[in-house]
C-alpha cells in the first residue's frame, strides 16, 4: 500500500515498513513473555515480490488480505480495510498485521 485515494482526489501518501529482530540465543536469555532482548539491529523484512492478494468488497467496506513470507519462516499475514459507510463523516482505513512465526 503506497497511498490512499479519497472520492474528492485527494491523496494521502503512507509507508509501510516490516523488520525483523533476531533474540539472543544463550543459556541465561532473559527473553520471555514481557521481556524482549534482541541479540542486534532489526533487519529489514524482504518478502516475496509478487504476494497472493485476496480481495472482498461491500457497498460499506472493502478489504484487501495478503501473506508476506520472508527469511527464517516469519509470515506477515497483512489485512487493509476501507470503510466507506455513509453515516461515517470520513472515510476510514483500518490496518492489521498478524506476525506468525515458526517456532
Amino acid at each position: 500500500l503506497k497511498a490512499v485515494h479519497s472520492p474528492g482526489k485527494e491523496t494521502t501518501p503512507l509507508n509501510m515498513e516490516f523488520v525483523l529482530y533476531k533474540s539472543q540465543n544463550t543459556p541465561d536469555n532473559n527473553s520471555g513473555a514481557y521481556l524482549f532482548i534482541p541479540e542486534g539491529p532489526a533487519s529489514p523484512l524482504s518478502p516475496d515480490a509478487y504476494p497472493e492478494i485476496v480481495i472482498t468488497e461491500g457497498p460499506h467496506k472493502a478489504t484487501a488480505y495478503t501473506s508476506l513470507l520472508g527469511p527464517r519462516a516469519a509470515e506477515v499475514l497483512l489485512a487493509i480495510t476501507v470503510y466507506n459507510n455513509p453515516s461515517l463523516p470520513q472515510t476510514e482505513v483500518e490496518v492489521s498485521s498478524t506476525v506468525l512465526v515458526d517456532p
